[in-house]
């Protein structure tokens, strides 16, 4: 008799239980496709501040590759 009494109060107390609210991933404010947060364009900087950190003699490898079919 107590099994069937603690069924029916665990019963009642989980249809009674909030529902989890998850988010949908693909409906994320401020995120692209789900996932992929856009930068700033205003703070986005692609560049090398430093001389130092360029290539040498301004050589790029893609120049230098087209070449490779001579070898």
């Amino acid at each position: 008799m107590q099994m069937i009494l603690v069924f029916i109060f665990a019963s009642i107390a989980a249809s009674w239980a909030d529902t989890v609210k998850t988010r949908n991933p693909m409906m994320n404010p401020g995120l692209f496709q789900g996932d992929m947060l856009v930068a700033n364009p205003s703070n986005d900087r692609n560049a090398v501040p430093l001389d130092s950190q360029r290539w040498p003699e301004q050589k790029s490898l893609m120049s230098s590759m087209s070449h490779s079919h001579r070898l």
